[in-house]
């Protein structure tokens, strides 16, 4: 059985995260618009999702670092639509987390701290698309046996992959 605190941080997390991407300034953007805007778009036979962003860590430090987060999976015999947005939005979420916690901890801030100001711990701004290069992709591929999750570095040129089959995913 798996522990419930770190999945009901996530869920918050997430909800948290889903509500303040949908702060919107009413004179910047037509807010049904953003609302009927389509996440996940059908290419070339496979469900797609990408999205843009400036992330910062404005506790830490002033610097930004501009990020691409993509997934895609066959539209057909794999996953539903909705699974592929929560799959998507879940490792999205838990990489966010994941260098936000990596970028207090290198400034000695304690987790306890971390998660008691978490609104606060990183700022994302959407872009409708990328200025310049990014810094950062993560990218996600999913079909019948599985994920891979893919991290690439393009500032030092890295490229890191893992790769899990659903059983040990849902395990």
């Amino acid at each position: 059985m798996y522990n419930k605190l770190p999945f009901i941080l996530v869920l918050t997390y997430v909800c948290q995260v889903s509500l303040v991407s949908l702060e919107i300034n009413a004179d910047e953007t037509d807010i049904e618009k953003k609302l009927f805007e389509e996440i996940v778009k059908i290419v070339d036979g496979k469900m797609v999702s990408t999205e843009y962003g400036l992330l910062s860590f404005p506790a830490v430090s002033n610097e930004k670092r501009q990020i691409k987060l993509y997934a895609e999976v066959p539209a057909e015999g794999v996953i539903s639509r909705d699974n592929f947005v929560a799959i998507t939005t879940m490792l999205q979420t838990m990489i966010l987390l994941q260098m936000a916690a990596e970028a207090h901890s290198q400034f000695a801030i304690a987790s306890t701290e971390f998660l008691e100001n978490l609104d606060e711990s990183f700022e994302f701004e959407e872009l409708d698309e990328p200025i310049g290069r990014v810094d950062l992709e993560f990218n996600f591929y999913m079909n019948k046996g599985g994920l891979q999750i893919e991290i690439v570095n393009t500032i030092n040129g890295s490229t890191n992959r893992s790769t899990v089959t659903w059983n040990e995913m849902f395990d």
